[in-house]
């Protein structure tokens, strides 16, 4: 699941913003699930679903020249 928006922010400038959630389809993203017997003392979360991580940014945009036209004539 990923929103995003995207705008002019001046008359060469595009600024973007995005956040997303993404589902890993694994439980072994953090390390919580260790190998040894010895380290199962160390586990932590919640070992009954798998792990979720969220990615977000800012992008800002600088474009050369004249904006491409794209109408049919």
């Amino acid at each position: 699941m990923v929103l995003g928006f995207k705008t002019n922010f001046m008359e060469n400038f595009i600024l973007g913003v995005e956040i997303g959630a993404r589902y890993t389809f694994s439980d072994e993203l953090d390390g919580s699930i260790p190998d040894s017997e010895s380290l199962q003392q160390f586990r932590f979360g919640n070992i009954n679903n798998n792990d979720w991580y969220v990615f977000s940014g800012i992008t800002l945009t600088y474009t050369f020249g004249d904006n491409p036209c794209y109408c049919i004539n």
